[in-house]
């Protein structure tokens, strides 16, 4: 069994911050991905140099605990048995989802990043990674690059509907980007039918109300601005009307889903100390979207 080493790792500081965010949380396999890629250690030297220590950045915590859950119970509402994840960083949510033997999932991401997951997957359960489950799938794909997200489809039954699913992913992207990876979707959508399911779409305003979260939010968008090399939300849409006009002109449609819903545990909330108010804002602020072709 290989051991992860984390020394020379090509996972970014933001998927590490994701993985320490989530770590305080009852989510699957959270504690062990951000222990053994070291999240805390490249949480606390990207903070650094903005004058803030990891623990001051916690209000994320829930925000990506909530945003995690409302895709898992999506995907299952869906009735959708096969999942294509872009970018899966180290979530690991394939690995807690092919419990169910029903469920394909297929977890992309670029190639060094897979690599690492893969080890990581191999450290936790003792076995190679694409021999945990034969329902679970580890593939080197970009979605910028159709021929790659082919290639990853390849796994997936012609015969049955998708789930495309990513999280974090296109706050980074620049217009030109999102277009890109919008019409590399929507082939596989033509290809086999089912949703793209994300919470990615935010929109300008959103980045006020993020300041506003925190006193201390615009050091660490700072701090993920510096490590990625971009603004989160930069090239966001204006609102609503203009991201549902893009979709429209690329023969798509949208469904708006509150993430937060009834009966849902924000397991971050107690063990980060996050206040009430906050708690109560994002519950009813956090939006997934569901995409689908227009018939």
């Amino acid at each position: 069994m290989n051991q992860f080493n984390a020394d020379h790792s090509l996972i970014s500081p933001t998927a590490k911050l994701v993985a320490w965010w989530r770590s305080f949380s009852d989510i699957p396999y959270a504690k062990e991905s951000s222990d053994l890629s070291h999240a805390y250690a490249a949480v606390k030297e990207m903070m650094a140099p903005h004058g803030i220590a990891p623990e001051q950045t916690l209000w994320g915590a829930p925000i990506l605990e909530i945003r995690y859950k409302s895709l898992f119970r999506e995907i299952k509402n869906s009735g959708i048995k096969q999942v294509l994840e872009c970018a899966s960083g180290i979530s690991l949510r394939g690995l807690a989802m092919t419990t169910d033997p029903t469920i394909r999932y297929i977890e992309t991401d670029l190639p060094g990043i897979t690599q690492e997951k893969m080890r990581i997957v191999e450290t936790i359960t003792g076995k190679p990674a694409n021999d945990v489950r034969p329902n679970l799938i580890f593939a080197e794909a970009n979605v910028l690059d159709v021929t790659d997200l082919d290639k990853a489809a390849a796994y997936l039954d012609p015969k049955k509907p998708v789930a495309i699913i990513h999280e974090g992913l296109f706050h980074y992207f620049s217009r030109k980007e999102k277009i890109a990876a919008t019409r590399n979707i929507k082939s596989l959508l033509k290809k086999f039918g089912g949703a793209w399911i994300n919470p990615d779409f935010e929109f300008q305003s959103t980045i006020s109300d993020w300041t506003q979260i925190s006193a201390d939010s615009k050091k660490v968008l700072s701090a993920i601005a510096e490590a990625t090399g971009r603004a989160m939300l930069s090239e966001a849409f204006e609102n609503e009307h203009e991201f549902k006009d893009f979709l429209k002109s690329e023969g798509l449609q949208c469904e708006r889903i509150l993430q937060f819903s009834a009966g849902m545990q924000i397991s971050t909330a107690k063990a980060t100390s996050v206040p009430e108010a906050m708690l109560d804002a994002l519950r009813k602020s956090l939006v997934l979207w569901k995409i689908t072709l227009i018939p």
